[in-house]
């Protein structure tokens, strides 16, 4: 009976290890299957992100390569939002994948959690698929919107250089009385005409375009300080012969930023100086010239002169912008006016101050030259309105035309150069070396405006216009 008892014992024992053996065999199975699931849903999401990232960095290259500044930004900026959606959802998904334990038994959360796992990999793949997507479309749409801005007659040598921009690199033809010119494939197009009167049309642009200068210089316009805003130019009106830009149309010189301060300019001829800002980019493939250089129209002439290539002026570049003006003031001998152009200050109310190298360089070179017609110079920078009258020659900062106007409040240059209100009249106390020239000061305002200059027999005006509310604040009389 007890060898029995013990036999039947032994051998429940046996079917009990048994039963022990499979379980701990299931649990083992299941476990590893449960990794394997977590190791291949893991592994799915990643591959899903990479191959995102991939097409995506594979897109913004031929975005790069094809498309403006504009539509490169616009790309870019909706790139960036996708990655991180995906990002998120990346992070989620690894953070439920590592929350899984591998001895979970109950098959209906694995179930949910494989299922949350799908949905996520899902959605990283649509994402991607909507982003090639929104890339083909969007590709479609700039190509039917084919010109950044209309194209811009710039004075050039004796005649004008027309030019204008495309969103994607491609070759154009412009269309003259007698002539067609065909342009490289690029996003830039330039053709130089030989005359200041010409009619014009360009392939793809369902308007022609005419420039007409009257036999002598009326009235022009002087501008500066931009910075990619087209709030006031698109409000110039027409009644003037052409446009003086006094330098920083743009902030970093890029095609979306010319898109910006060109759009919807009247269609006068145009005369601009290169700026600190427009220095850092593609500034020198729109002006096709040297940073110094003189231009004359009819019976005035111009000379532009650069001195910075940075923020700070560069005593080096005043040296070459100084004999630049010795060696060509001849150029000028036929004409009525002369007016030199420059984006730094001569004299300074404002932000930076004046560079007192740079002001007795010029000063120098005035006195030297009284009989060669120098009426004014006009300038930028400052963000802020301000004039000058030394000996008979006047001196213009002509304001901020667009960019933000720089309050004296906040001044780098110390406490004692803060305005008391928002305008100074009359001679000034210098403080320090940035107030060079104080003495020669007349007005100076905290506003956006521009310069509007009549020339009339034996005088001309300077007549200042406050922009926003488009009314002549002052007007400057200088009796030839």
């Amino acid at each position: 009976m007890t060898d029995n008892t013990t036999g039947i014992q032994i051998e429940s024992s046996v079917e009990i290890n048994k039963d022990l053996t499979q379980t701990s065999e299931n649990v083992i199975t299941q476990e590893k299957k449960t990794k394997q699931l977590s190791g291949f849903q893991k592994y799915l999401i990643l591959s899903m992100y990479c191959i995102f990232i991939v097409l995506q960095s594979i897109s913004l290259v031929v975005c790069k390569k094809q498309l403006s500044q504009t539509g490169f930004l616009l790309m870019q900026s909706k790139a960036f939002l996708s990655f991180i959606v995906i990002t998120a959802t990346l992070f989620l998904s690894t953070i439920i994948i590592t929350s899984i334990n591998p001895k979970l038994k109950h098959k209906y959360l694995c179930y949910m959690i494989t299922l949350l796992l799908n949905i996520a990999g899902s959605l990283i793949a649509c994402m991607t698929l909507g982003f090639i997507i929104q890339f083909i479309v969007e590709l479609k749409l700039l190509q039917r919107k084919q010109f950044c801005y209309k194209p811009i007659a710039f004075l050039h040598g004796n005649g004008i250089r027309v030019h204008w921009c495309t969103f994607f690199k491609q070759e154009q033809q412009l269309f003259s009385t007698n002539d067609i010119y065909k342009t490289k494939s690029d996003n830039f197009h330039s053709v130089q005409l030989s005359n200041f009167n010409a009619k014009y049309s360009i392939s793809g642009l369902d308007e022609s375009f005419q420039v007409a200068l009257p036999d002598k210089v009326s009235k022009f316009v002087v501008m500066t300080d931009i910075h990619a805003n087209n709030k006031f130019t698109s409000a110039l009106g027409t009644d003037f012969d052409f446009m003086v830009f006094c330098g920083d149309q743009s902030n970093n010189g890029t095609i979306n930023e010319f898109e910006h301060s060109f759009k919807n300019l009247p269609q006068k001829p145009v005369i601009m100086a290169m700026g600190n800002h427009d220095a850092r980019g593609k500034f020198d493939q729109v002006m096709q010239r040297d940073v110094n250089f003189y231009q004359q129209v009819r019976n005035v002439g111009f000379y532009f002169i650069f001195i910075q290539k940075g923020t700070p002026v560069s005593d080096k570049k005043v040296d070459i912008a100084m004999q630049f003006l010795r060696d060509n003031i001849h150029l000028s001998a036929g004409v009525e006016h002369v007016f030199i152009v420059v984006h730094y200050p001569v004299y300074s109310t404002g932000y930076f101050g004046a560079h007192p190298y740079f002001s007795k360089s010029l000063e120098v070179f005035l006195d030297a030259n009284t009989d060669k017609k120098i009426r004014s110079v006009f300038y930028g920078h400052d963000h802020n309105f301000a004039a000058f009258q030394r000996n008979k020659q006047y001196f213009f900062d002509t304001g901020v035309g667009g960019g933000h106007i720089t309050m004296m409040n906040k001044t780098k240059n110390g406490k004692e150069r803060k305005w008391p209100s928002d305008s100074l009249h009359g001679p000034l106390v210098p403080i320090n070396d940035k107030c060079y020239g104080y003495e020669h000061h007349l007005d100076s305002w905290l506003l956006y405006s521009r310069t509007e200059v009549e020339i009339a027999a034996g005088k001309i005006v300077y007549h200042v216009r406050d922009l926003v509310r488009d009314t002549i604040l002052k007007s400057y009389e200088q009796i030839l």
